[in-house]
């Protein structure tokens, strides 16, 4: 699940502005690999650029970055859900925000130029569980992150591939260079 939220009078709303992702909240166990960051983004209000981060068994294990590298190393630092996945977003390349050509700074902007992961806390809504209002305990349960902290940083590009496995094993195209297939 993802997208829109109910707010407690009933309203369903987008999160987002501009709503630009399809964002869904991960298994913090299983991400595997190496990522690299493709725009700069700022965290704990230090701009953080030319980063990469490697995972295993859904942790950063190894990471570095051109500048303020530090940064990260305080981030993770905070709790251990911080070096954690709590969201994965696919965005298009055809996002005004990605069209603009802009860094703009700002995350709540900047997200919307690419695809995205998020480390630290997940959203517990994107679980298809019932009653949705989970505590930290349930969501440790569904395997969703828990952290004090939700940095979102940008890792695609136009050249963009991304390829889904459902639960039957079969292998489902999502996206091909930057551009999604729906």
């Amino acid at each position: 699940l993802g997208g829109a939220n109910e707010a407690r009078n009933g309203v369903r709303c987008n999160p987002n502005i501009p709503t630009e992702e399809v964002f869904t909240v991960p298994d913090m166990r299983k991400t595997e690999g190496r990522v690299t960051l493709t725009m700069p983004v700022t965290i704990m209000d230090t701009l953080v650029e030319g980063a990469w981060l490697e995972f295993k068994n859904g942790k950063v294990v190894d990471y570095g970055a051109e500048k303020n590298v530090h940064i990260l190393e305080q981030l993770f630092s905070l709790d251990e859900g911080a070096s954690r996945l709590g969201e994965i977003a696919l965005v298009d390349t055809s996002s005004p925000i990605y069209q603009s050509g802009r860094v703009f700074y700002s995350v709540l902007f900047d997200e919307n130029a690419a695809c995205h992961i998020a480390l630290g806390q997940g959203y517990s809504g994107c679980l298809k569980v019932d009653p949705p209002a989970l505590s930290e305990e349930d969501k440790k349960k569904y395997h969703c992150n828990v952290s004090m902290v939700h940095s979102d940083v940008m890792i695609s590009s136009p050249g963009t591939c991304i390829t889904g496995r459902s639960q039957d094993g079969r292998n489902h195209e999502i996206m091909k260079d930057g551009k999604l297939l729906v």
